[in-house]
């Protein structure tokens, strides 16, 4: 298994953000034209959390409206994702879930309110992009 060198892990995240830039350009130029809301199924301060703020600051920025943060904490995550389930699905409403939301609940919970695989609206205009980066230090 060889090393990725410094060039190639520069390039590699270059070509992510392209294809992420390419994805944002491809869609409708007005929008959006108001406040998107992201949804954290966990509670305030957490990684979750953390990371959607991280994240939220940037993307307000490039899109030109306000990212609100809304905490929803409960079993686990799936109170937060039932809600993000139930938002009406005009591209305004975010969540940022992980495995256990969107992978390990649904195997441990019988009455999630909430079944990903059958969702098509849910499922419908969602990307997700995975990265990941292996090189010495």
């Amino acid at each position: 298994m060889a090393i990725m060198s410094a060039q190639r892990v520069i390039l590699f995240f270059l070509a992510a953000l392209a294809t992420i830039a390419t994805d944002l350009c491809a869609g409708a130029t007005d929008f959006p034209t108001r406040r998107i809301t992201m949804i954290v199924p966990f509670s305030a301060g957490g990684p979750t959390d953390v990371i959607a703020r991280i994240i939220a600051d940037p993307m307000a920025r490039t899109l030109g409206q306000p990212i609100r943060i809304e905490n929803i904490p409960g079993g686990g995550g799936t109170k937060g994702t039932a809600r993000a389930k139930y938002a009406e699905h005009d591209g305004y409403t975010l969540i940022m879930g992980h495995m256990g939301t969107h992978a390990a609940a649904v195997s441990l919970y019988q009455h999630l309110g909430y079944a990903i695989e059958r969702e098509e609206p849910y499922k419908e205009g969602f990307t997700v992009y995975f990265a990941k980066a292996v090189g010495k230090p």
